[in-house]
């Protein structure tokens, strides 16, 4: 107990960032892989970890897209989708009851890429592999099917999400693990 309270102070920057709305969003996916780790590596739940990162690959196109394009993924207007994609995304992505159009994850990514950035260039360079870890999320227990994941999955997509999000490791925020 007495690590993990040294461990909490000498983290006060890092845990100070989660709240504040300039830096949130970096420190909020640190802080979700970190946590996809400690599920991974302590308690081998693999499919769980897999999910956190799931959720880092979209949040990751989500904060950029927001950050830097002023686009929310939530409500797209039609003047901020690019021209060779716009009636695609209109056609596809229009929510018919409330008129919004939504992007899920890999629509996010090219959208990113079709505004030309480098985050999404990356995804699309590398989407075949990429649709490779989604499907091993989606085939898994805590997907809709039945696959675990098991540690090599959850180790591969793990490198790659730090690879297309540029993680900087000695980031990631590290605690004291407590006996059980």
């Amino acid at each position: 107990m007495a690590q993990l309270v040294l461990d909490v102070e000498a983290h006060p920057e890092f845990l100070n960032r989660l709240t504040s709305p300039d830096v949130r969003d970096e420190a909020y996916i640190l802080d979700l892989i970190a946590n996809a780790d400690r599920r991974a590596n302590i308690e081998g739940k693999y499919e769980d970890a897999v999910a956190r990162l799931y959720s880092c690959l979209e949040r990751g196109a989500k904060f950029r897209l927001q950050r830097r394009f002023s686009v929310s993924t939530e409500n797209v207007k039609v003047e901020q989708i690019p021209e060779g994609i716009r009636a695609e995304f209109e056609q596809k992505y229009r929510d018919a009851r409330e008129g919004k159009i939504r992007l899920p994850l890999s629509a996010t990514y090219r959208l990113l890429d079709a505004l030309g950035d480098d985050l999404g260039q990356y995804f699309i360079a590398r989407q075949e592999e990429m649709h490779q870890f989604l499907s091993l999320r989606n085939l898994s227990p805590l997907g809709h099917g039945e696959n675990p994941v098991g540690q090599e999955g959850y180790r591969r997509f793990r490198a790659l999400l730090v690879e297309l999000l540029e993680i900087d490791e000695q980031q990631l925020p590290r605690f004291a693990t407590l006996p059980l």
